[in-house]
């Protein structure tokens, strides 16, 4: 893999004492093209320092202009082999990751390196990406969430995975996890949302895969003179995030500007799901395939869920089908997921996720096409 940063032309075998300003304007006007392990031996092997964000016309976080590269700085005695196993829990993949020049046996010192597999060029969707790892890793130096941060390299590469980059859709899981402590999630999401100005909708912040965003309704409702941040809309990295620029912050008087029809669906009052029991298979293909244990990739197994989750019963059904399948692990990495989901509309039938989309005589979205008469075309 191939990513973009600035990156030092002098190597440091210490950490500087001084010049710091010098270093990170060198750093910064090298904006390079690098290859992924190549950049991990001159930073964590050679001491070369760098800086993640594209800084243009200076060096404050205002001149930044794109940033590929997320750095987590801990120093505070936490081990990697820890950090690394939440990662690997939360399904959010290191790059690579190296002891700094003050790590000693005693007080283990590192930084961890994630690479989304895009320069984002949005910077404040580029701003929420980092404030929400150090919302998941909060032993984390929280004087590192500037975007124009300097980063000096190291004395030793402890880790790399040249194929791993970070997706949005399960740091925002982790993210909402990081926050469910202690009962206050509802309250912590707020906060965090009002404080970087992300609408809110039935207490639930409007962000998450672009794909998948007809589980909020008609995004077009939430548009002027709110902003959607679109971080991509390819498979990989498929996010986005809607910026609240309203004047009220308190209060957020949604209603008052947006119409009551946008608020959750009515759960439908089905009594059985068609073709569930017994051998007929349902009018839905993608469902048969979740039923039969096809292994289905995210988006998929999300949209199947996001539907069930509104028939009655089809909860339960979803994590029975699940606990058949697939591991303890991935199954209590969804139910934590369903936790998030409030009020969430069934996505909408679309060929961003379903190979049969094309095929299929579909109502709209899986509970319509299940309620209907109609049957999967062959």
């Amino acid at each position: 893999m191939t990513i973009q940063t600035g990156l030092d032309v002098i190597p440091c075998l210490t950490k500087p004492q001084k010049g710091a300003g010098i270093i990170k304007k060198r750093a910064a006007a090298n904006w390079v093209n690098v290859n992924i392990a190549e950049f991990a031996d001159l930073v964590g092997n050679k001491g070369y320092a760098f800086v993640p964000g594209h800084l243009i016309g200076g060096t404050c976080s205002s001149n930044c202009k794109g940033i590929q590269l997320f750095v987590l700085d801990f120093d505070s005695g936490i081990s990697f082999e820890e950090i690394a196993r939440r990662c690997s829990s939360y399904d959010i993949p290191i790059s690579f990751a190296y002891h700094t020049f003050s790590s000693s046996d005693e007080c283990e010192k590192f930084r961890v390196v994630f690479t989304h597999n895009t320069l984002i060029e949005d910077v404040y969707a580029a701003k929420i990406i980092l404030l929400m790892l150090h919302r998941v890793f909060p032993e984390c130096d929280s004087s590192c969430k500037d975007l124009s941060h300097l980063f000096y390299g190291g004395k030793e590469l402890i880790y790399i995975n040249e194929s791993a980059y970070i997706a949005c859709v399960p740091l925002f899981t982790a993210f909402c996890d990081a926050l469910d402590q202690g009962g206050n999630y509802a309250r912590n999401i707020k906060r965090f949302c009002i404080n970087q100005h992300i609408f809110m909708l039935n207490e639930r912040p409007v962000m998450g895969d672009y794909d998948a965003r007809s589980v909020f309704g008609d995004l077009d409702d939430f548009a002027s003179p709110n902003i959607i941040h679109i971080i991509a809309e390819d498979a990989i990295s498929s996010f986005f995030i809607v910026e609240d620029t309203s004047m009220i912050r308190g209060k957020q008087e949604r209603e008052q500007r947006h119409p009551s029809h946008i608020c959750g669906p009515t759960m439908q009052k089905v009594s059985s799901l068609p073709g569930i029991s017994g051998t007929k298979q349902s009018s839905c293909q993608l469902l048969n395939d979740f039923i039969s244990g096809k292994e289905l990739d995210h988006g998929k197994t999300f949209a199947i869920l996001t539907n069930l989750k509104n028939i009655k019963g089809g909860e339960s059904l979803f994590f029975n089908i699940l606990s058949k399948y697939r591991s303890a692990e991935d199954v209590d990495r969804w139910k934590r997921n369903v936790k998030y989901l409030k009020d969430y509309h069934p996505q909408i039938c679309s060929d961003s996720f379903c190979p049969y989309y094309n095929l299929c005589d579909n109502c709209g979205n899986i509970v319509n096409t299940l309620t209907s008469e109609k049957i999967f075309a062959y």
